[in-house]
């Protein structure tokens, strides 16, 4: 019988073979890898140095349990997951408070749903690469 994995097993198989950094795990996904990002963080928090979801949406009645630093991005224009659900995700985190991070959010103008081409460039990754749980 073949083994089902989530994405947690997966990290921890990864540390456990290739003795990876456990303080730099980072996580992101787009459209419904956005919603994945969101909620694997809010199951796993301790997990992630930092996210960031591009295009999807989250339990914003689950914000408080996110504890990590987030960059969220979604395209204005976006008619396949509306821009609502990122803005009003970031919104309730920085409402509860509970997360004493950086908490970013970038609307990209005039852009639908194809808002990772604007999201994954060097300063994504420079920014993913300075944070550490």
């Amino acid at each position: 019988a073949a083994e089902v994995l989530n994405i947690y097993s997966f990290i921890q198989a990864v540390l456990q073979h290739f003795h990876a950094d456990a303080k730099r795990i980072y996580l992101t996904g787009l459209s419904m890898g956005g919603f994945g990002t969101w909620y694997t963080s809010m199951r796993y928090p301790q997990v992630f140095a930092a996210i960031a979801p591009v295009c999807g949406g989250g339990m914003v009645w689950n914000a408080g349990s996110l504890d990590m630093p987030i960059w969220a991005f979604h395209g204005t224009e976006d008619e396949v997951v509306y821009p609502s659900e990122t803005i009003n995700m970031i919104h309730k985190i920085r409402t509860v408070g509970a997360n004493k991070n950086e908490v970013k959010m970038t609307l990209v103008d005039n852009v639908g749903h194809n808002a990772w081409d604007y999201a994954y460039n060097k300063e994504l990754l420079n920014w993913l690469l300075s944070k550490s749980r």
